[in-house]
Formats: C-alpha cells, sequence, structure tokens
C-alpha cells in the first residue's frame, strides 16, 4: 500500500509539474502602432518551455483592421522557427476569425524557447479607430509526445500612429525624445503612448529605443 501511495504521489507531482509548464507557455502578439490606411506586418510570438510540434489558433482582428491578401490566400507565413516539414493552413471563417493551423509531416518541434513563429499582414481602414485590438485565442499546440496542450487567450493593442511620435504631433523629433527619456526614468504613461514609445518594437521601452528614435532624426 505504501509503494502504490507513492507511485500516486509521484504521479500527481509530475502532472502539477506538467501543468505548471504549460502555465508558462504562451502565444501572443505585441503592442504595435499602424496609421490609417497602412499595411503591416504582425508577429505573433511563442514562448515555450515544452516542445511543439503543430498547433491551431483563432486570431480575430477589431474594426478598422482586415487581413491582407496574398493573391487568393491569406497573408500568413511560418517563421524561420519551423522545419522544413511544416506548413501552415488558414481560413477565414464565417464569424470573422482567421483560423490557423500549423503541422509538421516530420513531426519535429518548432525550434528554440522564445520569437516569432508565424507573422501576418493586417491593413487599417482610411477611418481606422483611435486604438484598436487583435485577439489570439482557442489556442491548442501538440508536444512532441503527441499530448494536446491548452494555451490561455491573448490580445494585443494597436494603436493609431506612427513608431517614436511620443506626443502624436505627427512628427518624430527632440520633444518625442524628451518624452521617452521621461518614459525610462519612470513617469506615467499610458499603454498607448507606451507602444508608440517602443520604438524598435521589442516590447519594452529602454535606451535602446532612444537610438532607434535619434537614427529615424537622423535619416
Amino acid at each position: 500500500m505504501k509503494i502504490k501511495r507513492n507511485v500516486i504521489l509521484l504521479s500527481c507531482l509530475a502532472l502539477l509539474a506538467i501543468l505548471q509548464t504549460h502555465a508558462a507557455d504562451r502565444l501572443y502578439i505585441r503592442n504595435l502602432c499602424i496609421m490609417p490606411g497602412q499595411t503591416r506586418t504582425v508577429t505573433v510570438q511563442l514562448l515555450n518551455e515544452l516542445e511543439y510540434t503543430a498547433f491551431q489558433t483563432d486570431i480575430r482582428l477589431a474594426e478598422g483592421l482586415s487581413i491582407a491578401m496574398n493573391g487568393d490566400e491569406l497573408a500568413i507565413d511560418l517563421s524561420s522557427r519551423a522545419s522544413s516539414g511544416h506548413q501552415i493552413s488558414s481560413l477565414l471563417r464565417d464569424d470573422g476569425s482567421i483560423r490557423v493551423v500549423a503541422y509538421s509531416f516530420d513531426v519535429k518541434p518548432f525550434s528554440g524557447t522564445s520569437g516569432p513563429v508565424f507573422t501576418f499582414a493586417v491593413t487599417a481602414t482610411e477611418d481606422f479607430v483611435e486604438t484598436s485590438a487583435i485577439t489570439v485565442g482557442n489556442t491548442l499546440f501538440t508536444t512532441v509526445d503527441g499530448e494536446e496542450v491548452s494555451l490561455p487567450d491573448e490580445y494585443c493593442l494597436v494603436v493609431n500612429g506612427s513608431p517614436g511620435d511620443v506626443n502624436r504631433d505627427g512628427t518624430v523629433n527632440i520633444a518625442d525624445i524628451n518624452m521617452l527619456v521621461n518614459i525610462i526614468l519612470g513617469a506615467n504613461a499610458t499603454p498607448e503612448i507606451l507602444t508608440l514609445a517602443d520604438v524598435n518594437g521589442d516590447g519594452d521601452v529602454t535606451i535602446s529605443d532612444i537610438n532607434t528614435m535619434i537614427n529615424m532624426i537622423l535619416a
């Protein structure tokens, strides 16, 4: 009986460890900026501790955004984290969401534990609203062992504006650098302003964004 109890305990601990690992994994998009009438490539990031070979997810665009086309197909592409055997398929569904499915004929996992896993292009209407959103939901991954793992729903802000135009006056100049410095020093800023201040699009507002902004001004 003692042996059975130990086996059950070890099994429970193993299951708990798996669940905790799953909870750490994310499929998400960083906040981004887009101007009315502009088309931008959106990068979908995968942060993972488990090794995954396939996934499905639903992308939902808010009003004012539409997915771009590449000929007769949706403009969706796998990143370099995919193996040569990976394929990606997508479909614009009746409810307006985009179902994306990626799988591997050689059952090889996506490489690495962080970084882009696929991209798609969106276009903003000429009357695009001040702030919108993109949602990534109903996400299901398959591990190398065939286990199915559900990942949490995620969303990102899509801000009407241009990266670096922190004060939103239509021009990137020294005034924007001053605002950016204040943000780095701890000044309060809305999520929309933080998105505009993340000039290099890495998800953080740091000194590297100042360097990128200076290069923009000098270009």
